[in-house]
Order: structure tokens, then sequence, then C-alpha cells
């Protein structure tokens, strides 16, 4: 159906201009503009997943709104103690650390959730990647979930430093797994594009076999080699990606990210633009 092919493109050209706008957040919905008669296992768990998503992002956004106001009493409080001096100075601001490093904890913990559960309804990721990822995202939330609660039990400034201190030796840590994610799922959302329009190619295979022109037929195979030229660089950068998921340090591809995937971006849209001519002509 030329009608829904249309869409398609359509939604696949929202999706691209997301991505370049770097809204790694927003769930794919494409399946969405075909409605299921029946809904089986795979499609409800997948609208479980994307509801799970859009109420943790919103825990999230809650979370670190509340931690930036707890920061600023923070401030105040230790400035009141330098100040003063007081033992109810120095009781305010133990208090007032407590409650900050309670809420950026668990404002990283709500992070991590989010980061695993994009990478777990992301389509366009390879499993065994998935698998890595997921487990050390996994792995920095126990962490966290740990040290929050040693938060909440400190008594006095020196549990305090202990405890700011382990989390500043944890940083790179932190860093590292966030940049891991938020690199497979820039890669796996154009794979997940490019997976689209493989479809619709197929589908406007079978309208030209109808009808077919010379003209037609250099516009195909012109498609068509842009679509392994794609397919190459995309394959290309998955390869360099998973080694340096492998060896845990992605920070060389994630600071280079746009000069490498700009030509897959590119070739994709590309592919739209070619396709939606493909489908004028029919």
């Amino acid at each position: 159906n030329i009608v829904i092919m249309k869409k398609n493109l359509i939604t696949i050209t929202i999706l691209l201009g997301s991505f370049l706008l770097g809204n790694l957040f927003i769930p794919l919905v494409l399946a969405q503009e075909i409605p299921e008669p029946v809904k089986n296992e795979e499609v409800v768990a997948r609208e479980r997943l994307e509801s799970e998503i859009a109420g943790l992002k919103e825990v999230y956004r809650g979370q670190l709104s509340e931690y930036r106001d707890a920061d600023k009493e923070f401030v105040i409080a230790k400035d009141q103690y330098h100040q003063l001096g007081t033992l109810a100075s120095i009781n305010d601001a133990t208090e007032a650390a407590r409650k900050v490093f309670a809420l950026r904890d668990q404002v990283l913990i709500s992070y991590f959730e989010l980061l695993r559960a994009n990478i777990i309804s992301s389509e366009g990721i390879e499993l065994s990647l998935k698998e890595i990822v997921v487990k050390r995202i996994e792995t920095e939330g126990r962490w966290m979930v740990d040290h929050k609660q040693r938060v909440i039990k400190m008594l006095d400034r020196t549990q305090f430093n202990s405890l700011a201190d382990e989390v500043t030796e944890k940083e790179d840590d932190f860093k590292e797994v966030a940049l891991q994610a938020m690199a497979i799922l820039s890669m796996g959302e154009l794979q997940d594009v490019y997976d689209r329009l493989v479809l619709v190619r197929k589908d406007i295979y079978d309208l030209e076999a109808k009808s077919s022109t010379a003209d037609k037929t250099r516009a195909s195979k012109e498609t068509d080699r842009l679509i392994s030229s794609v397919k190459i660089n995309l394959d290309e950068v998955w390869v360099e990606l998973g080694e340096d998921i492998v060896d845990g340090n992605v920070s060389s591809f994630s600071s280079n990210s746009l000069k490498t995937l700009d030509p897959i971006y590119s070739g994709l849209n590309k592919t739209v633009s070619f396709l939606q001519e493909l489908l004028r002509e029919q």
C-alpha cells in the first residue's frame, strides 16, 4: 500500500530529525502507524516498556529538580556553619549534606535505570552489546543504592567526607558507563532507521515489478547502491564500537561521534529522499 509506505517514510524522517537533535529518549513507535488487530505478547511487552520509560523520565525530572533545590539549601547551611560555627549550624549543615547526597545518589540511580530501559527497548542494538552495557549499568546502579543507604545512616562530617570521596573516585566509572550507553543508543537508532528503510525498499520492489522502465531501473539501482553503502558504513562503525565496548573504553568513539555518525545519518537521509522519489514514480 503506497499510502502506508509514505506514512512510514514520514515517520522515519521524524526519527532522523530526533536523532539530529540528540534526543535519545524518544521511544520508536513506528509500529503504531498500523494498528495491530490483536495485541500479541511482544506488542504488550513493548507497550509496557514504553510506559515504564515514560514514567522513569518523569521521575528523573522530578528528582533532578528536587536535588537542585536541596543543593541550594546545602550551600546556605554550609555558609551559615562557616559564619557561626555553632553546634546548631553544624547539625543543620550535616542534615543538609545528608539530604543533598541522598538525592544526588537517587538521581544517578534513576538515570541508570532510564539508560537501562532505553537500551533494552532499542531494536537496533546487537544483543551481545546490550548485555555487556546493561550488566555494567546494573553494577553501577547497585553501588549507588548501597552508597545511598550509607549516606542516610551517616552521623558526622568525617563520614560525610569519606562518602564524598567515594563518589569522586567512582566518577570516571559512571561517565564511562554512561558514554557506552549513549553510544550504543545512538547507533541503535541509526540501525533501526536503516532496518525500517530496508523493509520499505522491499515493498517498493513489489510495485516496481508491475511497471518497469529504463529510467525507473536506473533510479532503483542507484537507490540500492546507496542502501548498500550505508550498510557497509554501519557495519564498520558497529565493529569499531563493539571493540571499544569490550575493552571498556569508548571515550575516543564518543569524542568523535559526530564525525563518525554524520556519514551514516546523511546516507539514511538521502535514502529516504530516494525512496520517496521511487514511490512518486509508481
